[in-house]
């Protein structure tokens, strides 16, 4: 999750690996600076899955702040307060579900009714590429 918040970019940019708290969301964030670095397997590695192959250079322009942990429950819920947003799984009526020994598509599990016991502090689930 890229932020633009106020409260964690309005100071000059901070060094490698800063770590602020967001006021908005009350998780941790780390700035990752501006640099190069290379994606993708390296020679030798045995578990390389295809979608990381070739390994290239990647140069990040600019910096940016990323949360250091998943986005919790809780967080999501703010989020959703504030901007009215709703998830892909909420407006499709399903979501895909492990069920213990492969993902089925299953209708009425999204981040509020995930299908399991969950707590305001776990991970958000049932996110779509869209939703991140």
């Amino acid at each position: 999750m890229v932020l633009s918040s106020p409260g964690l970019c309005a100071q000059d940019p901070p060094r490698a690996s800063a770590i602020r708290s967001n006021p908005t969301d009350a998780l941790e964030h780390v700035y990752v600076p501006p640099g190069t670095f290379t994606m993708g397997c390296v020679a030798g590695d045995g578990e390389c899955q295809e979608d990381e192959k070739p390994s290239r250079r990647v140069k990040l322009t600019e910096g940016f702040w990323i949360g250091r942990t998943e986005v919790t429950v809780d967080a999501f819920r703010k989020f959703v307060a504030a901007k009215g947003y709703r998830t892909t799984a909420e407006s499709d009526g399903w979501s895909r579900f492990f069920d213990g020994r492969r993902l089925e598509k299953k209708e009425g599990v999204n981040w509020m009714t995930p299908g399991f016991d969950q707590g305001p502090k776990h991970p958000v689930v049932h996110m779509s590429w869209y939703d991140a």
